[in-house]
């Protein structure tokens, strides 16, 4: 397996599967916001319709994204910004990564969140 880090614009990162990140807040990350933007606001009415609520672990795929770019998006929950733990995360990203592990896929992303402060006693 080969990782890369690399930091573009989520809508030009070529993969079959792009993992993002949601919290429940009505606001999207910035990354997530211009990723909308390409998608022609579809997270957006996803989230109006409350098919996509960033609940903690809540996975929502879309199979269709977008023909240059990620080619398939999984949203997944990582609940309420006031109670983000690594280990949370961790346990979000996971089950994504099951979600989309049984078939095998050439390139898969993932769009980490940006956590502007962590309280220590949530880092496990």
């Amino acid at each position: 397996m080969d990782t890369n880090v690399v930091s573009s614009p989520l809508a030009e990162v070529a993969c079959d599967w792009l993992i993002v990140t949601v919290s429940e807040s009505s606001d999207f990350a910035t990354s997530i916001s211009a990723l909308d933007a390409e998608l022609g606001g579809r997270l957006t009415r996803l989230r109006e319709a409350g098919d996509l609520t960033g609940k903690a672990g809540e996975t929502l795929e879309i199979r269709d994204a977008l023909e240059a770019g990620p080619r398939r998006i999984m949203a997944v929950g990582l609940g309420d910004e006031a109670e983000f733990s690594i280990a949370g995360i961790y346990k979000s990203l996971m089950t994504a990564v099951r979600k989309i592990s049984s078939r095998e896929y050439e390139h898969v992303a993932t769009a980490l969140p940006v956590i502007d402060s962590l309280d220590p006693d949530r880092l496990v």
